[in-house]
């Protein structure tokens, strides 16, 4: 039992390194450089770049949306979209994706060689789409906002209009009830005048 324990879980440590190495292969040298240092915090920040482009935006308005839309390009300038990652089976390709996004950039920084790169090269390949998504879904929600506070101020308006026209309605009603009854007493005075 336990050799047939050891023989699989070698089986599976050395395609988890063939995995590694075939994602670290993807991206070129200068690629693979910039993403190195995604997990880097620098001197005057508080976070790594890993850590602000992996988090989804928060901010539901129109800055919000350039936030997000910043944060797409930053992740879109990573060149990950254009790396053939097919041969990579999708449930692994998430499963990197997941980790990079959960774990800290420090637990991410200490992953050995080729296993740090193909996380970071896996985050790279599948958050572009991720985070065009969230800026769509920020857009949309800002302009729900937007169109439902439009239609209130436009109910609004219109409440306050009918509040004048009642007004008005109500003078023009007594000026007509005085006109008609000066003229019906003009009239009347009109036939029995000599």
């Amino acid at each position: 039992m336990t050799v047939l324990e050891r023989l699989v879980s070698g089986s599976r440590e050395r395609a988890e390194k063939r995995l590694w190495a075939t994602l670290a292969a993807a991206p070129t040298e200068e690629q693979a450089a910039c993403l190195q240092r995604l997990v880097v915090v620098p001197a005057s920040k508080r976070l790594s770049e890993l850590d602000r482009l992996r988090r989804s935006p928060r901010d539901i308005t129109a800055r919000g949306v350039s936030k997000a839309l910043e944060r797409y390009e930053a992740l879109n300038t990573l060149g990950g979209t254009a790396w053939d990652l097919s041969a990579i089976p999708p449930g692994r390709l998430q499963a990197l994706v997941r980790f990079a996004r959960a774990a800290r950039a420090q637990a991410v920084s200490d992953l050995g060689g080729d296993r740090r790169l193909a996380t970071l090269v896996a985050f790279a390949a599948v958050m572009p789409q991720i985070a065009a998504d969230e800026a769509i879904e920020v857009f949309d929600l800002v302009m729900g906002d937007l169109i439902r506070s439009s239609s209130t101020k436009m109910t609004k308006q219109r409440l306050r209009t009918l509040k004048d026209l009642d007004a008005a309605a109500i003078l023009l009603r007594q000026v007509w009830i005085a006109v008609c009854g000066t003229a019906a007493d003009g009239a009347v005075g009109g036939f029995h005048r000599p």
